[in-house]
């Protein structure tokens, strides 16, 4: 089921270009979406934001029309430095198949540590280190 959370707003550039902001929720997520139409005719494209409980944004999808061009995912976990917790993996751009993640590590003070991706060579995974 989902929820009109407050009415559509839109604003419209100097060249007649409208945007439209749309706000919901949808079992246990926020969405915010702003659509914009091509001025002169054509494909409108769009962008929606999904996010959990915190405000945090845990997918961004952009498209044209009816078609998804990116979704990407972000997905948190505790952290001793904050009762929110931080960014534990995000993945590449993506439109449809399985979702390649880099992985994100921090210290006991929250202070990055590591960033990992799946893409890089088995042998050299770590792509960056705080020392």
């Amino acid at each position: 089921m989902a929820y009109t959370l407050a009415p559509s707003q839109s604003w419209t550039t100097d060249n007649g270009a409208q945007t439209n902001y749309t706000y919901g929720y949808t079992t246990n997520a926020w969405t915010v979406t702003a659509t914009t139409n091509n001025a002169v005719g054509g494909t409108s494209h769009y962008m929606t934001a999904t996010m959990d409980g915190f405000g945090r944004t845990v997918e961004a999808q952009s498209g044209n029309g009816s078609t998804v061009v990116s979704t990407v995912d972000t997905v948190y976990a505790p952290c001793a430095c904050s009762p929110m917790g931080k960014m534990s993996q995000q993945s590449e751009p993506y439109t449809t198949g399985a979702a390649v993640y880099t992985t994100y590590s921090y210290d006991a003070l929250g202070a990055a540590q590591s960033r990992c991706s799946l893409r890089t060579a088995p042998a050299i995974r770590r792509i960056s280190t705080k020392t």
